[in-house]
């Protein structure tokens, strides 16, 4: 083998040791950081599936894990409560589209008619993995808009009032409202007045 061939053959093994022993910045930067909200859910299970989506929607709409003692409708099994804002890897992002619903954050939710009466909506979840808090280590989904800014404050942001949407055009903004199988009632004119869910585009939270 010449001198030529050697300091080649040299210089190969040296750039082969040196690839194998710097880690890949591509793949770190496919994990990032940011925090989970205080109030949010982590839902613990390895695939966005329909019913986990649907359980992204209750998040949405602000529906408690408990009402009283009582578990409510929430399909997944396995949920952790974030009690404080904990720190997050985030290993995942997926999009998806939900239908809407009509109903109030103390109440059960309504997926009869939604297809009727409902529009449609663009929802983000997030899969991560905890570092911090009670629940450090654990990984599953969180509803998007759960997920704070790296600095951000400590707790997710609750609706203040809802903006009930007509057919005809007509925006109607409230505290609360509750629902029946047929209508909306809300407080209106020193009284409760109740509009027809076929009459109703979409019902919207305001923060």
């Amino acid at each position: 083998m010449t001198n030529h061939s050697r300091c080649l053959c040299s210089l190969f093994i040296a750039a082969l040791l040196l690839t194998v022993a710097i880690p890949s910045s591509a793949q770190e930067k496919l994990h990032k950081k940011g925090r989970v909200g205080a109030g949010s859910l982590l839902f613990i299970t390895e695939t966005l599936s329909v019913k986990l989506k649907s359980d992204m929607w209750r998040q949405r709409i602000d529906q408690p894990l408990y009402k009283g003692t009582r578990r409510t409708n929430y399909n997944t099994r396995n949920i952790a409560e974030i009690k404080q804002a904990s720190r997050a890897e985030i290993l995942q992002k997926e999009n998806f589209k939900m239908m809407d619903t009509f109903t109030t954050p103390g109440s059960e939710v309504g997926m009869v008619n939604v297809h009727t009466y409902g529009k449609g909506h663009d929802l983000t979840a997030y899969r991560v993995r905890l570092l911090s808090g009670r629940h450090a280590g654990k990984t599953g989904w969180i509803y998007g808009e759960h997920m704070l800014a790296n600095q951000g404050g400590g707790a997710i942001k609750r609706p203040v009032g809802y903006k009930i949407i007509l057919k005809s055009g007509r925006t109607l903004s409230v505290d609360s409202y509750r629902q029946t199988d047929d209508e909306i009632l809300i407080r209106q004119y020193g009284g409760t007045v109740g509009y027809e869910r076929a009459n109703i585009e979409s019902i919207e939270p305001v923060y």
